[in-house]
């Protein structure tokens, strides 16, 4: 037997790491981006960011960047910033240390320390956010390394990449919900050079750019960045590729479960729709309507998994 705590925490745990990795990622391609647009369109660049973050942080000593960054980083009470993600999954592992490896967990807590011994240099000197930003990223993606290359891929394991992919398809369903309007309407007002911008932005926002490339080369119209990011089961942030995980993961997850069979259901709809339905989709006058569609089935589906239970059959 699985006691349901660890399967929860263990779940909980693959949430956060992909949140924060995220997050850091969203910061760093939107600080770019905005820093390219800078003294071109500066409301372009505000609205960039409020897009993604919502309205400006309070810290008036600080640059727009800055204030976001800062915000998003370290603001332990701010529940989307990467130190808030990184404290609740070192909680979840310190609950159940004795299904994780010594590599993971001595990674997780360097990663911590170094993100609060960072805080306070940054509180010195501002203009290292962006470079401690780099350096968590880089933390994060050797935790992640450290989960791949160490950790038994048993029922504990599904369950922590079980929640890693739910975060992760969330994440590119609303990155994809909120960036389409602007990358729709300069394709119709036949900008070419801010359709270019807004389309490697979403690309950037979902590390897929090379990806992409590597499919259909320097050319980034609309329709074909929204069928990557929607229907390529290949590369591994598209929606089709995270719902074929999430399926494959809840396939051998234990019946016993009290939301597996609503997750099975929704995951094997969604999957379905995604395999067989994309020309429909696609040809849709609001793809918005899917994505938002979408999104809400996958809320139900994790609903549907942290129900209360009292223990997970092995």
């Amino acid at each position: 037997m699985m006691l349901s705590r660890i399967a929860d925490s263990l779940y909980w745990m693959g949430r956060y790491i992909e949140r924060a990795e995220n997050t850091c990622r969203l910061l760093k391609a939107t600080h770019e981006f905005t820093v390219e647009l800078s003294g071109l369109n500066d409301e372009l660049a505000e609205q960039e960011w409020e897009l993604l973050f919502g309205p400006p942080p309070m810290n008036e000593g600080l640059t727009l960047n800055a204030r976001y960054i800062d915000s998003f980083m370290y603001d332990a009470s701010n529940p989307f910033s990467v130190i808030y993600s990184i404290e609740q999954a070192r909680s979840n592992a310190r609950s159940i240390g004795e299904v994780l490896t010594r590599e993971v967990i001595q990674q997780l807590n360097e990663m911590y320390h170094a993100m609060v011994s960072s805080r306070q240099a940054v509180a010195l000197n501002p203009a290292r956010l962006t470079d401690f930003t780099e350096a968590t990223h880089k933390d994060i993606l050797t935790l992640l390394g450290a989960i791949e290359h160490t950790l038994t891929r048993d029922q504990g394991w599904t369950y922590m990449k079980l929640g890693e992919a739910m975060e992760r398809t969330q994440r590119t369903l609303r990155v994809i919900e909120l960036k389409l309007p602007t990358l729709r309407a300069a394709h119709k007002a036949k900008d070419l050079s801010m359709t270019f911008a807004f389309g490697r932005k979403m690309l950037l926002d979902l590390a897929s750019l090379e990806n992409y490339r590597r499919v259909y080369g320097a050319r980034l119209e609309p329709d074909q960045v929204l069928r990557f990011l929607l229907f390529n089961d290949q590369t591994p942030r598209s929606v089709h590729s995270g719902l074929k995980r999430m399926k494959s993961y809840v396939d051998v997850l234990p019946s016993a479960h009290p939301g597996m069979p609503t997750m099975r259901r929704i995951l094997g709809r969604r999957l379905a729709e995604a395999q067989y339905d994309e020309a429909r989709i696609m040809a849709m006058n609001d793809l918005s309507e899917y994505t938002e569609r979408a999104y809400r089935d996958l809320l139900s589906a994790h609903e549907a998994m942290v129900k209360p239970q009292h223990e997970v059959e092995a």
